[in-house]
């Protein structure tokens, strides 16, 4: 894997890089790359939007651009809660199927 697919599988989708560098997963990796794709470019389009939004209020282009660029970083990480966050439900959900099935 490259360092951007590494960055966008394992920083932005939460993915495993070890495990999804294995060749008859690579159907996974380019899902994992998809994820942390969508995030970051939601992530840019909400810096853009947000640093134009602020600048029709203030007018400053320093201003604007430093709330854009935090707005932006805001939407990413929440994305990135979100995404983590359904992955360890699905997770928790799997372990519990395995234990009931085990006890029976």
């Amino acid at each position: 894997m490259n360092p951007i697919e590494k960055f966008l599988v394992s920083f932005l989708a939460g993915g495993n890089t070890e495990l999804l560098s294995k060749p008859e997963l690579s159907g996974d990796k380019h899902k994992y790359v998809a994820i942390g794709t969508t995030v970051l470019i939601t992530a840019i389009l909400a810096s853009l939007s947000g640093g134009y939004a602020f600048f029709t209020i203030f007018k400053i282009l320093p201003i604007s651009t430093a709330l854009g660029g935090l707005w932006g970083f805001m939407i990413l990480n929440l994305d990135r809660l979100i995404i983590l966050q359904h992955a360890t439900e699905l997770h928790d959900d799997d372990d519990s199927n395995n234990t009931s099935e085990n006890q029976q």
